[in-house]
């Protein structure tokens, strides 16, 4: 640490396994069993994670009673799936059940808060669920995706769901963020600055005028900041990113093809939405247009 900056360990490529780092089927109410349990097995063979979203909605709880009669924990279990292999984003509708058999079967919870706070919901509550032996490492699931506001987010909520202005700390997101993702991915050399591990870290502007004044570094990162004050990103010893320009892309260019994409994407969701609305009624603008733009100017 030098002239106001800190360094956060980060993760990075998985060097020992394919460049995906782990089995990702999506939504476990669109999973097979079949699906599963293939997953499953060729992830026990290559010793890999499996990242499964479950727990993390209403239509998803209704969904998995309907088809198996169970929610979606208890049905993984019944299939002798829960393991410290699977990382199961986002928890926010497990039960007080389903979060037992995490705790006793060693399932890492991703911690997406700023998602799930969009969507009125938080996991009930990181101070809890940590309380019960639960592992959970953050993530982020949502643009923009940043680690830093995800944190901070957390925090607040935990808060908030705790009713307590000191539940949680600065520092259990922190390292929730750090070494419980890189363990969760069954990786020692990655989350922390240490002797063998690989030189992954992110450098943060601590005398950015917007998080003045400072506390320490981690609570002035949570407490105070985003992922905008961050300067630099090494990935296994090579500058990934530095001042906002990321090494060999074209961030500019990269920005209009998303939005092109998007533009195209949104276009499609009358004809994938139940009873067909128009864009207008599946996105409304902030503020309603009631006028032409000639009625204005007169």
């Amino acid at each position: 640490m030098g002239r106001g900056r800190v360094l956060c360990p980060t993760h990075s490529r998985q060097r020992q396994w394919p460049d995906f780092g782990q089995f990702a089927p999506d939504r476990v109410e669109t999973c097979t069993e079949t699906l599963l349990r293939q997953t499953f097995a060729h992830a026990n063979d290559m010793d890999m994670p499996v990242r499964l979203h479950m727990a993390q909605g209403e239509m998803e709880l209704q969904t998995m009673r309907r088809l198996h009669g169970v929610t979606a924990p208890e049905w993984l279990d019944r299939l002798g799936l829960l393991s410290p292999r699977l990382i199961a984003p986002h928890a926010t509708v497990a039960t007080e059940d389903d979060l037992a058999r995490y705790a006793a079967q060693g399932v890492t919870v991703a911690h997406c808060p700023l998602v799930s706070a969009r969507h009125g919901s938080t996991l009930k509550s990181f101070s809890r669920r940590k309380a019960m032996g639960i592992r959970i490492g953050m993530g982020t699931d949502t643009a923009p995706p940043d680690m830093v506001l995800n944190m901070s987010v957390g925090l607040i909520m935990n808060r908030l769901a705790e009713s307590r202005g000191d539940a949680g700390s600065a520092v259990e997101f922190y390292d929730a963020a750090t070494v419980a993702g890189a363990d969760a991915l069954k990786r020692q050399d990655l989350g922390r600055i240490a002797p063998g591990a690989k030189a992954d870290f992110a450098v943060f502007d601590m005398a950015d005028s917007m998080i003045a004044p400072r506390i320490d570094p981690i609570q002035t990162l949570v407490y105070g900041a985003t992922g905008r004050v961050t300067r630099a990103t090494i990935v296994d010893g090579r500058v990934s990113m530095r001042d906002g320009e990321v090494a060999g892309i074209d961030l500019i260019a990269a920005r209009r093809q998303a939005q092109r994409q998007f533009d195209g994407l949104v276009a499609k969701y009358p004809e994938r939405t139940f009873q067909h609305p128009p864009v207008e009624e599946i996105f409304p603008p902030s503020y309603p247009l009631t006028h032409h733009a000639s009625e204005v100017s007169q």
